[in-house]
């Protein structure tokens, strides 16, 4: 390994445009597990060739897991402007931004990784709990919207979902939605009862009552 990547110093010496040079430097980075060098070799290419991209899908996974943050996010920046149908890319943007606290960015990505996130709790509740503790309403009801399949199995929850929605002046499509649940028959005692302390909260003793 030492002798390639003196051979390949040379080179990008000689010519520092010489893209194989560098991806040969990369790779033995890589394989030394230098990653910042290996990162600093990679900026040097701007090509959008298929092996280019993966390197920088996989240094950019390795960056991440030794808490790189910010390069890892600039790796998976630049993959993903050369492959913006791979909605992986945009769901690691997402975990980034959300390790960092940027919660509108987090919601950005996730919401453009499309259907990966789709119905999944351990990435809506916890940033919408985060968007609510800002007062941010409007965003953390969004987040919700992602779970419209899965909140069905979720009554525990339910009170939460209906502060949520109340605070953002939505509150009429959480009990929309409810209620097409029970229509469904897709309901059970935990539900019901729910069900009933959500009525209650919207001021409708009947329904609750009923």
């Amino acid at each position: 390994l030492d002798d390639a990547r003196e051979h390949y110093r040379r080179l990008v010496a000689l010519d520092p445009g010489d893209a194989s040079a560098q991806l040969g430097l990369v790779r033995v980075h890589l394989k030394q597990g230098q990653l910042l060098e290996a990162y600093r070799h990679l900026q040097a290419v701007s090509s959008g060739a298929p092996e280019v991209v993966d390197q920088w899908i996989h240094l950019g996974r390795r960056l991440r897991h030794r808490g790189r943050r910010q390069e890892a996010e600039q790796c998976f920046r630049r993959a993903l402007e050369h492959r913006p149908e791979e909605p992986e890319l945009s769901h690691y943007l997402g975990e980034i931004a959300q390790e960092g606290e940027d919660w509108a960015a987090a919601l950005d990505h996730y919401e453009r990784a499309g259907e990966i996130n789709r119905n999944d709790r351990h990435v809506w509740i916890p940033l919408m709990r985060a968007f609510y503790a800002k007062g941010d309403y409007e965003r953390a009801a969004r987040c919700l919207e992602h779970l419209q399949e899965l909140a069905q199995y979720l009554p525990g929850l339910w009170i939460e979902f209906d502060e949520v929605y109340g605070k953002a002046g939505q509150r009429e499509l959480l009990l929309a939605r409810l209620e097409r649940w029970l229509e469904l028959g897709l309901v059970a005692a935990p539900h019901w009862n729910e069900l009933a302390r959500i009525y209650e909260r919207a001021g409708d003793a009947e329904r609750a009552a009923a």
